[in-house]
């Protein structure tokens, strides 16, 4: 099975048990996730180091621990799902969840820009 029928067949698991309303979440989720991962030029699938899902959750534009665990956790059911059909080897779950808010929080703070300061 390729990378993209693992994905739709997941999806298409996640949603069936949920409402319309949270079903259209599920795949909005996921479709900035494929964005994300264009942009990396990698996916999920293919095994992500705990750099790459730093790089990941960055362009997700993650920026509250309260939005990181819940994100972290869809993703982590997504890589346990992989594992258990065979698809993805451990280490790539372990280092979904070797990823630290503490260091999202310090990319995001090196990232942005800073004011010049007027002088008056």
């Amino acid at each position: 099975m390729d990378n993209s029928s693992y994905r739709s067949q997941y999806i298409a698991s996640d949603t069936a048990k949920v409402s319309e309303q949270s079903a259209n979440a599920v795949i909005a989720f996921w479709g900035r996730v494929a964005k994300a991962e264009g942009e990396i030029g990698k996916n999920l699938e293919d095994g992500y180091s705990k750099a790459e899902y730093i790089e990941l959750i960055s362009k997700l534009n993650i920026t509250s621990p309260n939005v990181l665990l819940p994100t972290k956790s869809r993703i982590g059911r997504y890589l346990k799902w992989l594992r258990e059909k065979g698809a993805l080897e451990k280490e790539y779950v372990d280092n979904l969840y070797a990823v630290r808010y503490n260091v999202i929080l310090s990319l995001i703070h090196i990232s942005e820009p800073t004011r010049p300061r007027l002088i008056s």
